[in-house]
């Protein structure tokens, strides 16, 4: 499995690339604490994509947020989108935007920082 983090907290990118890796879901893990980075990545990569990437991705990040990257996203091919696996992670406790994350059509699921990664698993293994 192949994880892609998007997150603008290097300390939240670090703690997620250990607790996946100490779960042995993944060695493969690719941070990006720029959003447009993040996206570049699998607007450039994703076409020579032959199994998924999950992509753990912040709602809230400066210059674009989570909701704006999905937005950009769903303008890639429908090649590319249909090998990623988003959830999307947050700390926030405002509803609307809860709310707005879990009926997002791109979204599997929306988690909770710090990641729970049993949790993940449950949802990966689905």
């Amino acid at each position: 499995m192949q994880f892609l983090l998007i997150d603008d907290s290097d300390i939240d990118n670090a703690v997620n690339t250990k607790l996946l890796k100490l779960s042995r879901m993944t060695k493969d893990v690719m941070s990006f604490t720029n959003p447009r980075e993040g996206l570049k990545f699998v607007e450039r990569h994703g076409p020579t994509w032959t199994s998924p990437r999950w992509i753990l991705l912040d709602i809230q990040m400066p210059e674009i947020n989570g909701f704006e990257w999905l937005e950009l996203f769903r303008e890639l091919p429908e090649t590319v989108q249909s090998m990623c696996r988003i959830y999307m992670l947050s700390a926030s406790i405002d509803r609307a935007e809860l709310k707005r994350a879990e009926e997002d059509s791109s979204v599997i699921a929306l988690m909770e920082k710090p990641l729970d990664v049993y949790m993940f698993r449950q949802l990966v293994d689905l």
